[in-house]
């Protein structure tokens, strides 16, 4: 069994087209687990009650944080472009 999604039937005008999917299921499960921790620890930090073990986690995700995200930027300590 291959990593990657089988190809999905689409019903469009009474017609089935093949679309391919080429990003594994695992990979975009990861995507999203991902982007929900970093609105959870965005939440932590308004609220200002984020924990130390958070901001290492935070630190961790750096690659996964939008470059013009400064407030998560910021707070994992990544230094601006100059």
């Amino acid at each position: 069994m291959s990593d990657k999604k089988k190809d999905k039937p689409l019903k469009l005008s009474g017609k089935m087209i093949e679309i391919p999917i080429e990003v594994p299921i695992e990979e975009t499960i990861e995507r999203g687990k991902i982007a929900g921790r970093l609105d959870y620890l965005r939440k932590e930090i308004r609220a200002e009650r984020i924990s130390m073990g958070e901001i290492v986690e935070l630190q961790s995700l750096t690659d996964h944080i939008d470059e013009g995200d400064v407030e998560l930027l910021q707070w994992a300590g990544v230094p601006e472009n100059k």
